[in-house]
């Protein structure tokens, strides 16, 4: 059984969690 819902959700945290990753990547390459 699939749930568009729940994998929508669970795409839209895996989205927001690589921007943070990322987003703090850029902010560590900065401060070295």
């Amino acid at each position: 059984i699939t749930n568009t819902a729940k994998l929508k959700r669970m795409k839209k945290k895996q989205l927001r969690m690589i921007e943070k990753r990322d987003t703090l990547k850029k902010t560590n390459n900065t401060q070295k």
